[in-house]
């Protein structure tokens, strides 16, 4: 038995006033665990970190909030929010998250993945790491303990600039693969880059660069996090071809 991760689908929205994001219909796979992640900026109010998320099914799967980072500066809130649910028959779907918060200037990217082969009952490690205002070029920084050699470390890094100083693809860690890396269209205000790791106990999470394009002066702020997820019965990992399904789908096969 070994770990799989499946990309399912990433998104961006922009708009004034705007405080939700649905993401474009997906179907995750079975017996999986669902991973949402949503980064969110707001030009005038504190993200207070009241998050809502729902799915349009009929039966609503349980939703838990994993994580909460955020980071204020220059006027700028920028938060990131993951959730998961766990999926025993896949089925089409979308998924709405929203903020409580008063909005104004409002640009969004929403990441989705499933993971399947894990352990059920006690997915996500105690193994975490979060960190703020990362700067332009390399940034590393190191889980609290060394992950199990089956286990998935997920990073993920979003931020909040204004314009061009945002633009450009992030480069990840050499140890990593990239699974998503998106940014909003209109002057790249906000972005959200995932990459992933197995068949490795190394502490490290890491980027090559998290900002190819710009300077860090027009930053307003940046988030880093790092986890854990854990095999189903700790079995040893095995390594298989990558499989691409579509333009937003792939999967992962250790």
């Amino acid at each position: 038995m070994a770990i799989v991760i499946t990309g399912r689908d990433s998104k961006t929205t922009e708009a004034t006033g705007t405080v939700t994001i649905t993401s474009n219909s997906h179907t995750p796979s079975n017996s999986s665990l669902l991973v949402v992640a949503v980064a969110f900026i707001n030009a005038s109010t504190l993200l207070t970190g009241t998050f809502s998320i729902a799915d349009n099914l009929a039966g609503h799967l349980t939703w838990t909030k994993r994580f909460y980072v955020a980071e204020s500066n220059s006027g700028y809130t920028e938060a990131l929010v993951v959730w998961s649910a766990p999926v025993i028959v896949g089925l089409p779907m979308t998924v709405t998250v929203s903020s409580s918060d008063g909005a104004s200037d409002n640009h969004h990217n929403i990441h989705i993945f499933d993971v399947t082969d894990h352990d059920p009952t006690t997915p996500f490690v105690a193994n975490s790491i979060t960190s703020h205002a990362i700067g332009d070029a390399a940034f590393s920084m190191n889980l609290p303990s060394a992950p199990a050699s089956t286990s998935l470390v997920v990073g993920m890094r979003s931020r909040c600039s204004n314009g061009a100083e945002n633009s450009g693809p992030v480069t990840p860690g050499a140890t990593f693969t990239e699974l998503f890396d998106t940014q909003t269209p209109t002057a790249a205000y906000t972005s959200l880059q995932t990459e992933y790791r197995t068949g490795s106990t190394s502490q490290v999470v890491d980027w090559a660069d998290v900002q190819v394009t710009g300077s860090s002066s027009g930053v307003f702020t940046s988030n880093a996090l790092g986890f854990e997820i854990a095999v189903a019965g700790g079995a040893a990992a095995t390594s298989m071809p990558l499989r691409r399904r579509s333009s937003r789908t792939f999967r992962q096969r250790f």
